[in-house]
């Protein structure tokens, strides 16, 4: 398990972060139309439109696209990875697994592989980064409840895995403080950390 793992949310928070920083520092796992501006070495897209878009750039073929197996049996595409299973038994409806986001999965994908997960962007309020963009809801607020909880859950059972979400505004993400593997920094101190 290598050390440290970079998720990539697509909040507001990291309008004016320059991702290419992280991509020299580990792994780097993102979300849906993250590639518009930044390779990760690991994408996730679940929901179909975001695929194909991804597909249609070829991404499959230059990083790790990871997506559901439902995705995998529609597009017949033999380079796609597969998200992994949800490693606990849902209690509430929003663990459930056709509630998933892909936030969620890119968070999981991170804690199986790194003791250290640094959240960037994962602000679970506010707009989307590429809201009333190509291949997202147009004047549709997003419903964070089932993603925070999910990456709760994710942090609960790798207990033994740091999470550390980077924020200069308030967000939802404060909700996840009681946990004892949970801690917050901020932009600037994580800009000092990469470049050192």
């Amino acid at each position: 398990m290598s050390n440290i793992g970079f998720v990539i949310g697509n909040g507001s928070s990291r309008k004016q972060f320059d991702l290419r920083q992280v991509s020299r520092a580990g792994t780097t796992y993102g979300m849906n139309a993250v590639h518009r501006e930044f390779y990760p070495d690991n994408l996730v897209c679940i929901r179909r439109s975001h695929l194909i878009e991804a597909i249609n750039w070829n991404l499959e073929n230059r990083l790790y696209l990871h997506t559901s197996n439902e995705m995998v049996t529609l597009t017949k595409n033999p380079n796609l990875e597969l998200v992994p299973p949800i490693p606990f038994v849902p209690s509430h409806i929003n663990e459930m697994v056709n509630m998933w986001k892909t936030g969620s999965y890119g968070v999981l994908i991170a804690a199986e592989r790194h003791d250290i997960v640094i959240c960037f962007g994962m602000d679970f309020v506010g707009d989307n980064i590429y809201q009333d963009s190509d291949n997202y809801w147009r004047d549709r607020k997003t419903d964070y409840a089932p993603h925070l909880q999910q990456v709760g859950k994710i942090i609960d059972h790798f207990s033994d895995t740091q999470f550390i979400f980077i924020q200069d505004i308030d967000t939802a993400a404060n909700a996840l403080d009681n946990k004892p593997n949970v801690s917050y920094d901020t932009y600037n101190n994580a800009v000092k950390m990469l470049l050192t």
